[in-house]
């Protein structure tokens, strides 16, 4: 004789006085009750399992309901209800992984600084990337912070979870990679963009805030979008003034405008890869050409007080700086052999307007220059690595 009820298996047997004894096991203890019957005695057992059940059931779903998962799930998903559709798209990525990373018996009721410790090293474990581990961590750190608010953890323990360090390598192209790179796209729409970062070391958003009225007949004003110690006015070399002219008399209001001749936002990756791919130089994003222009300079024996005024950026005054002060005279004059050095020598008469058209600049280093690509007259910059 046996019955299987919700789980709880109920064997029977014949008692010595001559009634049916059920018996069954619930939460590993033993019990039985007695009836005249089979049927009559697994009814008895039945309506003793009935409030055991009911009661384990409850604790059960509020056990469950305490789960972590199914606070992630709940009430952290809630807190993303109302965002835009990317940031839900991201946040039920984030925590679904933040999911699969936690133990699924793990309680709220049971959180430790292991247990938290033991969800990021998983989804460290998971995902390699800096970005994304970055990604995670915010709606982990997140879930922290409401847990030590409502005092689920007696602190913050966001505190613990180190943000991932980012691993990239610095790319900084050479001086005539950098010049390969706008010689090859100078009629593309950021042409001037690669100029200025380039050949007058500017920062994108520098480079991108300057109008037409800021250039003048041999000076150029950069707006110092950084700090108000990067704001400056260069006094330009001839060829580099030539080519900024060039650039200026194709726009109607920004020097380094998008395609359509508004303001350039930066977002311009999509953009900018192919034109590094095309020309067989290491993406080294915008701020890489800033640090080309920094190495060439150095590499020229330019002072550091003068290329420092000339990149905008706070000059911490050395014993050398004090015998070479920045003035405009200077600056022009390392600015030509700067030109000079990266071959940007004018090739063709002046036209009508005064200004040379680009396309009659080319890549032409002296001899014995320490930035010398040995490139002459015929040769195609590419063929040179």
């Amino acid at each position: 004789m046996e019955r299987n009820y919700r789980g709880i298996r109920i064997t029977g047997r014949v008692h010595a006085k001559g009634k049916i004894e059920a018996r069954w096991t619930f939460e590993k203890k033993r019990s039985s009750c007695y009836g005249e019957t089979w049927e009559t005695a697994v009814e008895s057992a039945i309506l003793r399992l009935k409030p055991l059940l009911a009661v384990r059931e409850a604790e059960g779903q509020t056990r469950r309901s305490r789960l972590v998962i199914i606070w992630f799930a709940s009430e952290l998903s809630e807190l993303y209800a109302d965002s835009s559709p990317a940031t839900r798209e991201q946040a039920a990525w984030a925590i679904q992984t933040l999911c699969d990373c936690t133990p699924t018996d793990l309680s709220i009721d049971d959180l430790t600084l292991g247990a938290v410790l033991g969800i990021w090293r998983e989804a460290c474990r998971r995902y390699a990337k800096p970005n994304t581990r970055r990604t995670i961590r915010k709606f982990l750190v997140r879930a922290c912070g409401i847990w030590a608010r409502t005092g689920t953890t007696p602190y913050d323990y966001t505190r613990e979870i180190k943000a991932p360090a980012a691993t990239r390598k610095e790319i900084v192209p050479t001086a005539e990679e950098a010049m390969r790179l706008w010689l090859d796209h100078r009629d593309h729409y950021l042409g001037p963009l690669l100029f200025c970062e380039f050949v007058l070391g500017m920062r994108s958003s520098e480079a991108r805030s300057i109008t037409l009225d800021m250039l003048g007949e041999d000076t150029l004003l950069v707006p110092g979008t950084k700090t108000k110690a990067a704001h400056r006015t260069l006094a330009l070399s001839p060829g580099i003034s030539e080519v900024l002219h060039e650039y200026a008399s194709k726009q109607t209001r920004y020097l380094c405008a998008n395609s359509q001749g508004g303001f350039l936002r930066d977002n311009i990756t999509r953009d900018l890869r192919p034109l590094y791919a095309a020309s067989d130089v290491p993406y080294a994003a915008q701020h890489g050409l800033r640090h080309a222009f920094a190495t060439g300079a150095e590499l020229l024996g330019m002072p550091r007080s003068v290329r420092m005024a000339i990149m905008g950026q706070s000059v911490t005054h050395e014993i050398g700086d004090l015998y070479v002060h920045p003035t405009p005279v200077n600056i022009r004059d390392w600015l030509t052999k700067w030109e000079a050095s990266i071959g940007l020598e004018s090739q063709a008469s002046w036209g009508t307007s005064g200004v040379q058209e680009i396309s009659n600049l080319r890549l032409l280093p002296p001899e014995g220059s320490a930035l010398s690509t040995e490139l002459r007259p015929g040769t195609d910059p590419k063929a040179t690595r």
